[in-house]
């Protein structure tokens, strides 16, 4: 692959709080990986999905995806990160957009705006944001996928954006980009807002 865009899907997290790998609870009957891989998927905007999982976690059947184990993902996101941003520069990829599995809520429309903003203005970094709050996805071009290293801990992209040269936020009206479920609770909360039984 040459220039393009991947998506990279972090998938890997502890999941402390939740008390299951977050790639496997489900929301409304999906899995919370199936829900973002649909948004990603629907807004047909990348070239490819690389998801970077948890050793011995295998993706559901019909998901169209390139698997990276991090067999070090005790040492925080950063680790996930490093691993995905890495393998799209390996692949060629001009730009890649960090998911992360527990923000199923995000509207593919609003993936379609902010991508086709990264394309039209080529920032280092393209981040969108809700009534003031950052979120996701993060839109990376090649000196934010090499800056991607220097992060650590449970530190993602923002801890770089100094280094980087032209950094965007963009004010959406997506409350998804901003909502991320951490706890059983979040998801009965979400499940209930959704209409159905998580």
């Amino acid at each position: 692959m040459s220039g393009g865009i991947a998506a990279i899907l972090l998938a890997a997290g502890e999941s402390r709080r939740m008390g299951a790998p977050k790639a496997s609870v489900r929301l409304c009957g999906w899995s919370l990986l199936e829900w973002v891989y649909d948004s990603i998927h629907s807004s047909r905007v990348f070239d490819e999905v690389l998801a970077v999982l948890r050793p011995g976690f295998d993706p559901p059947e019909g998901l169209s995806m390139e698997p990276i184990y991090n067999y070090e993902s005790w040492r925080g996101l950063a680790s996930s990160l490093s691993l995905g941003l890495s393998r799209a520069r390996e692949k060629g990829y001009y730009g890649a957009a960090v998911f992360h599995v527990d923000m199923p809520l995000i509207r593919p429309s609003t993936i379609r705006m902010l991508a086709g903003e990264f394309v039209r203005l080529w920032p280092d970094l393209l981040r969108p944001a809700y009534r003031g709050s950052p979120g996701f996805p993060v839109f990376a071009g090649p000196p934010a996928m090499r800056a991607s290293t220097l992060t650590w801990g449970d530190t993602g992209l923002r801890r770089v954006e100094h280094l980087l040269y032209r950094v965007l936020r963009i004010e959406v009206d997506d409350p998804g980009v901003a909502v991320d479920l951490d706890t059983p609770e979040d998801i009965a909360r979400v499940g209930r807002l959704l209409g159905c039984e998580s």
